[in-house]
């Protein structure tokens, strides 16, 4: 009971008590947080971003009106603003506390805005977001009113859409179009076809009917949104459901049926890729640089170069030439042989691929004009461990890769000669172009935009001395320029009030194709430079967008929707017209989409609020109850998480009280403060934390009851899939352990044993222990399904150093020093397993600590174990081997060749393990090596594994080997 206690009291703390430091585990102690205040809304924000937080405060102030009225609603508490740049992430996310979290400047939300700006649209979001937690409130405590309610999360998200948001290709009409044509709607994203069913409920019912839907109260007087919505609307939920699909299906279908398809476009291509996010012919067509993905399991990017094969291409020919020739010397030919000697030699282009670089990287890509250099965006932990884009390139004939940029949130290069790079850099909503030279130049600004101002899709011209490219300035349409880069001048070239962006140059200079969303629908359009002509080139009900003039062709390479595994690639004529009439749809079936409210007021000009002048943040002057639960049982159970407004503060407490034994009541108490120095935390506990493991063939429970002081920092050195750990602490416990194989029917305790029933291990120790720890901890590993049961890559390294004194608290003195490392070794899709882990240790902790080998199995949770250590110690085992051996040294691993079955869910795995446990100074025994086999079956966290092992020695005896179901370690960290 009590560790089910302990499990749902740590879950609800990591989903409840969200910050925007949660997102990198980097507390960014740099920043120096303020506070400003509205007559609703207190402002919390950084260093450097004072005017942002300022026009947040007009914002909020303007928009919090229309947003109660929506909802029917006249007033609500004052509400909490986080505003922070420290991560370029382009989110924001609100809680039933009425906190909401912004990260600002953000440069390409333009794109996906299609007009407006980025700080008014997601601020009115996550404003709305609060307002209809706040009109769904009843007495029950939140967030289990809202778990009980059973409210989609289409409807939160949705409904936020729907009372601020126009309907748009990036929201949600595109995603709409792919997931139909899937046949996957029921996959969809809730801010997605949140959005429509919200439109489409409207259409279908009236706008009243939300709010009525909203307003409802059962018998006892708690919100459930299945029973309000029927008796609003007169239908169940799940009828509605079925109902908006067959309308979306019918209405897009019946759109696409209108428009033009790719075929009649273009031609179709596909790149030597499974999955493409972007790519870049070199000029000569010999070359591409992909970004993608060519394993469906990778959870991460590849960057791959794929150069052309035209040694296999001509193998190929002379092959098919030799068959020919074998077919022409019969003498007597089948009509089969007839019609393969006449039938034309087909070409296949041949790739060989290498991946040079993984990660996550932005759609832009730029070759140098010699072909020896990619310049592109990768993110990456940059200065203060900021999670930002920056600009790196590759050289080809150097095979390495270098940066150009340092954290200054830049992306979009092209190459303006072959060692000078443009790109665009933003910072506080603030983007211009710059230029670098590669060698370790500083950037120079190209353009000096000082207003909100956001640019996109560099492209440079033939000549070299113009780039076109998207920019949305303060009067927030993004629309296409071109920039004389000698003298700085800037010309408007379009003005549709939808976004225009994706240039392409034509060869000759005289005109650029681009992609504009003018019709609703990402299409292509050319412009005449002289003449400012534009001709629309193809009317897809897909969406079609621009991407690169096809090398050596005078036709444009576009990108189709991902409504297959990946993009396809159409070549385009880009004079061609299309020849499609205009939409005729049933009125019934497009009315949803203008059935909305006005959300004109969101970009409407606003007037300010009175606004406090700016003081230093108190965490004490903004704390939120996050939550509460108290369960009245025999032995009731409470607890409660306060934090404050900006999450860097938290609060929490837990407790039982056992109503047989006052004594064995419980409880914890903890502070975590993220917001100064590294992530630090503090917890005293009775009778509530401890751990747990099989103890001489027996179970042990020691509970840890005392202070404990927890210090850590995470560092990366670029690369995200590369991370170091560092960590310190320092507990003062009393220990209390129990050990027995029986528990009592009545209280659910463990009986303890008699001492007499010791044999192999040690009679464990009760009393004080005091000790300091201090851990390193760095692991290479990226991320990939096959990663839970069967890793093919990945290595890391652990060491801890335990020092406790008597002479300063408790009943032992010992120091006791950790390592432990491992690697994953790819043969193919198989892979080597190595583990060596070893402990050394002085003085006397308390026994249950032993250090050695005995045939008590471990348990391993999720595959690992270093992270759970705390709660589950190793017992270290080899496999096939039954005995004890004590010391004060151990040296334990393995060494595994695993073949994956189905590699997510079940292996085969041929095991070897070895180990010894000696006493410093004296005579040790031999090393122990066993090896067998097993089968593993992946359960969630569980990973099961049955096999036969034995000792080699046995082996070769003819012995018969010891058959064994346990828990697995995939990986020890």
């Amino acid at each position: 009971m009590k560790r089910f206690l302990i499990t749902i009291f740590s879950i609800l703390t990591i989903a409840g008590a969200q910050s925007t430091w949660m997102f990198s585990g980097r507390v960014h102690p740099e920043l120096k947080w303020q506070t400003i205040s509205t007559k609703h809304f207190n402002i919390h924000y950084h260093q450097g971003i004072d005017e942002i937080a300022k026009e947040g405060a007009v914002i909020a102030e303007h928009v919090r009106p229309t947003l109660l009225t929506q909802m029917d609603l006249d007033t609500i508490p004052k509400i909490d603003i986080i505003f922070t740049s420290e991560d370029e992430i382009m989110n924001g996310f609100a809680l039933w506390t009425y906190q909401t979290f912004i990260w600002v400047d953000q440069n390409d939300a333009a794109i996906w805005l299609e007009k407006g700006k980025w700080l008014e649209q997601v601020l009115s979001h996550e404003l709305q977001h609060i307002v209809l937690l706040h009109k769904i409130k009843s007495w029950m405590p939140e967030p289990w009113g809202n778990l009980f309610s059973g409210m989609p999360g289409w409807v939160v998200e949705g409904t936020a859409e729907y009372e601020t948001e126009s309907w748009r290709p990036y929201r949600a009409d595109l995603s709409h179009k792919i997931h139909i044509l899937k046949n996957k709607t029921d996959k969809m994203d809730p801010h997605h076809d949140g959005f429509s069913k919200m439109l489409y409920w409207a259409d279908r019912f009236g706008d009243s009917t939300i709010t009525k839907t909203l307003a409802y109260r059962n018998n006892i007087k708690l919100f459930d949104f299945d029973s309000g919505f029927k008796k609003a609307t007169g239908i169940t939920v799940d009828q509605f459901n079925e109902d908006w699909r067959r309308h979306m299906n019918t209405y897009y279908y019946g759109f696409r049926s209108q428009k033009e398809s790719y075929k009649e476009i273009g031609d179709i291509i596909s790149l030597p890729i499974k999955k493409l996010q972007s790519f870049h012919f070199f000029d000569d067509s010999s070359k591409i640089v992909l970004i993608g993905k060519d394993d469906k399991d990778q959870f991460d990017t590849s960057f791959i170069i794929a150069k052309r094969d035209t040694a296999k291409e001509i193998k190929q020919f002379e092959k098919w030439e030799k068959r020919i020739e074998k077919l022409e010397k019969k003498k007597k030919k089948s009509k089969k042989d007839s019609l393969t000697i006449n039938k034309p030699f087909k070409e296949k282009v041949l790739w060989k691929k290498e991946e040079v670089d993984y990660g996550r990287f932005h759609n832009s890509l730029s070759w140098s004009s010699n072909g020896k250099k990619i310049a592109y965006a990768k993110y990456h932990f940059g200065e203060n461990q900021s999670m930002v884009f920056d600009i790196k390139y590759y050289d080809t004939e150097a095979e390495k890769y270098h940066w150009l940029t340092h954290s200054m949130r830049a992306t979009y290069p092209v190459w303006l000669d072959s060692n000078t790079v443009a790109f665009v850099a933003h910072q506080n909503n603030v983007s211009n172009i710059y230029k670098v030279k590669i060698g370790g130049d500083t950037p120079i600004p190209i353009t000096h935009y000082k207003e909100n101002t956001q640019i996109a899709f560099l492209s440079v011209s033939p000549n070299g001395e113009n780039i076109a490219f998207s920019m949305s300035p303060k009067n927030a349409n993004l629309d296409m320029y071109n920039l004389h880069i000698q003298s700085g001048n800037v010309e408007r070239l379009t003005d549709d009030s939808m976004a225009d962006i994706s240039p392409v140059w034509h060869p000759d200079g005289t005109a650029i194709s681009y992609t504009s969303n003018a019709s609703g629908v990402p299409n292509i359009y050319t412009i005449n430079l002289s003449t400012g002509k534009i001709t629309p080139n193809s009317d897809a009900g897909d969406g079609i967008w621009t991407h690169q003039w096809m090398p050596k062709d005078s036709l444009l390479l576009a990108l189709s929707l991902a409504d297959v595994d990946s993009i396809r690639l159409v070549k385009v004529n880009p004079f061609r017209k299309p020849d499609t009439e205009p939409i005729s749809l049933r009125n019934n079936y497009t009315r949803w989409l203008k059935s909305g409210p006005d959300v004109s007021f969101v970009n409407e000009k606003k007037l300010p609020p009175k606004v406090s002048k700016s003081q230093k943040y108190n965490f004490t002057k903004h704390m939120r109850h996050l939550t509460s639960l108290i369960i009245p049982t025999l032995n009731p159970f409470g607890m409660t998480i306060w934090t404050d407004a900006m999450g860097r503060h938290t609060f929490q407490a837990i407790g039982f009280m056992n109503q047989r034994n006052l004594r064995e009541s419980g409880y914890a108490l903890s502070y975590t403060n993220a917001q100064h120095g590294p992530l630090w935390s503090i917890s005293m506990t009775k009778n509530i934390d401890g751990a747990f493991r099989f103890y001489d063939g027996a179970k042990l429970i020691d509970i840890k009851n005392g202070i404990s002081l927890t210090a850590s920092h995470p560092l990366s050195l670029g690369e995200p899939a590369s991370n170091h750990q560092f960590t310190a602490g320092a507990s003062f416990i009393n220990h209390l352990v129990t050990v027995g194989t029986k528990t009592n029917k009545k209280t659910g305790e463990l009986i303890p044993r008699d001492t007499s029933d010791y044999i192999n291990l040690p009679i464990p120790d009760n009393g004080k222990d005091g000790f300091l720890s201090l851990s390193y901890l760095w692991t290479k590993k990226r991320p990939h399904a096959w990663n839970g049961l069967h890793p093919t890559q990945g290595y890391g390294v652990y060491t801890q150093l335990d020092y406790a004194t008597k002479s300063i608290f408790g009943n032992f003195s010992y120091s006791r020093l950790t390592t432990d490392a491992y690697i994953n070794l790819p043969v193919g899709k198989t892979a080597l397993y190595f583990r060596l882990k070893t402990v050394i240790q002085s003085g006397q902790p308390p026994k249950q600590d032993y250090v050695g080998l005995t045939d008590d199995a471990p348990i391993y949770i999720g595959g690992n174990q270093i992270l759970l250590n705390r709660f589950l110690p190793e017992n270290h085992n080899l496999r096939g081997w039954s005995g004890h051996r004590l010391g004060n040294r151990l040296i334990f691993g393995s060494l595994e060749y695993r073949l994956p079955i189905a590699p997510k869910v079940l292996s085969f795995n041929l095991i070897s393990d070895y180990g010894n446990a000696w006493t410093h100074n004296e005579d040790k025994e031999e090393m122990m090596i066993s090896a067998g086999y097993e089968i593993r079956l992946s359960l969630g966290p569980f990973i099961l594994s049955g096999g036969k092992a034995q000792l080699f020695d046995d082996w070769e005896s003819g012995k018969k080997p010891i058959q064994y179901f346990r828990l697995v370690l995939t990986n020890p960290f």
